[in-house]
């Protein structure tokens, strides 16, 4: 059975994979920004199933850790993932654009550049929660237990 470390080393790996895949065609700083939520996001996904349903017994797995909550996670993450990115994206790129006006005080500028920021690891950081997720699951899937189809 795969343990903690193995799930969350895994996790933020994945995690960061997919978000630098999904940001390809950003700019470099936003790439990086994206990817660092990414990272911060599979290491939430890659502890979620066990946090759901916390590992007392060997036989833990149940719903959580099923082929139908991974499959639910990838199609959630195909349909939803594209619209949720596209709009923190553009709450990001507002945010610069406010950075950048002359009136704007040393404050607002400070205060524009932390939110299109955060928003730019937000979007990284849903790549990342669902790569974790699914990691988590891929490698109990590898283990002698397998995983519940649905249970």
């Amino acid at each position: 059975m795969p343990n903690r470390q193995t799930h969350i080393k895994v996790g933020v790996l994945s995690g960061c994979g997919f978000a630098a895949y999904k940001s390809r065609e950003q700019d470099l700083p936003n790439i990086l920004l994206e990817t660092i939520g990414g990272g911060v996001g599979g290491y939430i996904g890659s502890r979620l199933p066990d946090m759901i349903e916390p590992a007392m017994c060997p036989d833990h797995r149940q719903f959580a850790h099923s082929v139908a909550a991974g499959s639910s996670v990838a199609c959630s993450l195909y349909k939803l993932l594209e619209k949720w990115e596209k709009e923190f994206r553009s709450r990001a790129k507002y945010y610069g654009d406010k950075r950048n006006e002359d009136f704007a005080s040393w404050f607002q500028k400070f205060l524009y550049t932390v939110l299109e920021i955060f928003f730019r690891i937000v979007a990284g950081g849903l790549c990342g929660l669902g790569a974790g997720y699914i990691s988590h699951l891929a490698l109990d899937g590898r283990t002698p237990k397998g995983l519940p189809v649905f249970q």
